[in-house]
């Protein structure tokens, strides 16, 4: 949420999870640019999510190898509007 260009229906923390770790286990990646993370937007909340998500995008290309789920981090737009 904590973003200069949201975008409607876009992937979800777990899709850009999967994305990345396709990209890490073909072992060509030298480098990874987190872009539109912006801080200075949104409440608390939305700037703890924003940090967690990409956090976990970048632990991710390490070689972190998630488990369970992300129940915690609201990623989803939809989900978000129905609670």
């Amino acid at each position: 949420p904590s973003t200069g260009t949201a975008v409607c229906a876009g992937l979800t923390l777990r899709e850009g999870i999967s994305v990345v770790e396709a990209l890490r286990d073909t072992n060509r990646v030298q480098g990874i640019d987190l872009v539109e993370l912006n801080p200075s937007l949104g409440n608390e909340q939305d700037v703890n999510t924003t940090i967690a998500s990409s956090l976990e995008i970048l632990k991710s290309i390490c070689g972190y190898k998630r488990s369970g789920n992300f129940a915690n981090i609201k990623t989803d737009l939809f989900e978000t509007l129905k609670n």
